[in-house]
């Protein structure tokens, strides 16, 4: 992972090595959070959280048991933002599946186009802003995998005014 600037440079853990380009991705950063890749600057990689735990592994694990504790997980997050993305902000399941970093069932023509991230930057925007216009309100999602079905709820009063 890098940092240039606003911008974040990364590579899927899950599709690397898998496509051509290892699932990198360009985004910019959204101003929300800038704030806190200085706050936690490492001294030898992009974040300090390296400095603390011994390997990714036990880096992602601590991750893991806090969401747990919280009764999410990232694949939580992952549905949210993809489901407000389209049912709320009008994105298409191609779009989405592209911010998501999935396969896209255009394999050969997109070996010679080259990937514009701007468009994950504009839907990001998007779902931030409807996430800042919906801030008095607690959203309620269901999340229903392998047969299980639970309510989450995400109090979203700590936003800002919205620029939407």
């Amino acid at each position: 992972m890098n940092r240039i600037g606003n911008k974040l440079s990364y590579i899927r853990h899950k599709t690397a090595g898998k496509r051509k380009e290892n699932g990198r991705m360009i985004i910019t950063i959204p101003d929300e959070i800038l704030y806190l890749f200085d706050k936690y600057k490492g001294l030898k990689r992009l974040l300090s959280f390296s400095d603390k735990f011994a390997t990714e592994k036990l880096f992602m694990d601590s991750i893991s048991r806090g969401m747990a504790e919280l009764g999410v997980s990232s694949y939580v997050f992952r549905h949210s933002w993809a489901t407000i993305a389209q049912n709320k902000c009008g994105a298409s399941t191609e779009l989405v599946g592209f911010c998501l970093n999935h396969a896209s069932a255009h394999k050969i023509s997109e070996g010679y186009i080259e990937k514009d991230f701007t468009k994950v930057d504009v839907l990001n925007r998007k779902v931030i802003n409807y996430l800042k216009f919906r801030r008095r309100k607690v959203l309620k999602f269901k999340i229903v995998h392998n047969k299980i079905q639970q309510v989450y709820s995400l109090n979203l009063n700590t936003y800002q005014n919205p620029n939407y």
